[in-house]
């Protein structure tokens, strides 16, 4: 298992060898289909580098070789996969005649939503507090935000109508975390007087 793991971040997907071992903790996870699953932990910067350029190598090992290596990954990895790799592995699969795939688990957006959103709220507080201010009852919900009076959102929705700056957020980008109905229609809402309900404290 453990030089199966090494020649997928090392041959295939060109992880630098230099980097160390991105692999830990690494199980059997039964079969997907006709095929043996494995589960691992990996490091932040694999993650990174499979978004970058991994995941068209992958692809490109499955073609050139007719296997069909798929992943299932955790949170961490699908984050890094998103933002960096998919191209590469893209392409990987186009040179190698492989279609090695990167599932993700439906649970894995919500969680960001769930991070997104303990994030918002600490940031509604800081200012509430930075302005002397006394603020509404801010609760997350079912990976929903309420604040005040308002309806449940989904934190990137409430991100978009209230204009936040989340330069310093490190999570999935907002675009990731919203169905293309929920951006038209959020877009068009956005500056519409949606409020965090400051009052005097």
């Amino acid at each position: 298992m453990d030089k199966l793991l090494e020649d997928l971040a090392t041959e295939i997907i060109k992880y630098p060898s230099s980097k160390g071992n991105p692999f830990t903790w690494p199980a059997p996870a039964g079969m997907q289909g006709d095929c043996m699953a494995f589960r691992a932990r990996i490091t932040y910067d694999f993650w990174r580098f499979f978004m970058q350029e991994g995941r068209k190598l992958l692809d490109e090992y499955n073609k050139q070789n007719g296997t069909e290596i798929k992943a299932r990954i955790t949170y961490d990895f699908w984050k890094f996969f998103m933002q960096e790799e998919r191209k590469l592995l893209d392409e990987y699969n186009k040179q190698n005649g492989t279609e090695i795939k990167v599932n993700r688990e439906k649970i894995l957006t919500s969680k960001d939503q769930d991070r997104l959103g303990l994030y918002i709220r600490k940031m509604i507080k800081e200012e509430y507090k930075k302005n002397n201010m006394k603020g509404v009852d801010i609760t997350l919900r079912k990976s929903l935000l309420k604040i005040g009076e308002n309806e449940p959102m989904k934190p990137a929705v409430v991100a978009i109508l209230l204009d936040m700056d989340l330069s310093n957020w490190n999570g999935l980008p907002l675009d990731q975390l919203l169905t293309d109905k929920e951006k038209d229609s959020t877009h068009e809402a956005s500056g519409g007087g949606y409020s965090v309900g400051y009052g005097p404290k």
